[in-house]
């Protein structure tokens, strides 16, 4: 059996820290959006018929409003999720390697200081 340890660094090497980052980009009506999300350390449990490996990854998020050649903020939030992904680990009933993933929504997004709570759409688009 390969020791979880090793298995924590081939994932630590293979996924990399910045999953998704954008500068600048339109949000139609609203502005413009700049945004970054990571990951954090990976864990692994591992069960009698399966190895769950869980993530957390964390969000930073600014919306500003273009008015001429300036674009001023006007909110920010830190979403969270959490990430799990299921691989079986018995395969004389099934050859076949299916790994189930689940992401949710741990921490929503409501943009500071104006109060508007963007965690709906940050639930469409993680689902």
């Amino acid at each position: 059996m390969v020791e979880e340890k090793r298995l924590i660094a081939e994932l630590e090497r293979q996924v990399p820290k910045t999953l998704a980052s954008a500068r600048n980009q339109s949000i139609g009506v609203a502005g413009r959006v700049t945004y970054r999300i990571t990951r954090s350390g990976f864990t692994i449990t591992p069960t009698e018929r399966e190895l769950v490996v869980s993530t957390q990854l964390d969000g930073a998020i600014d919306v500003c409003k273009p008015l001429g050649p300036f674009c001023p903020g006007y909110g920010s939030c830190s979403p969270r999720w959490n990430v799990e992904v299921t691989i079986p680990t018995v395969f004389d009933e099934d050859l076949s390697l299916r790994a189930r993933s689940d992401v949710s929504v741990s921490s929503g997004c409501v943009l500071r200081p104006v109060g508007y709570n963007a965690t709906p759409e940050l639930q469409r688009i993680t689902d």
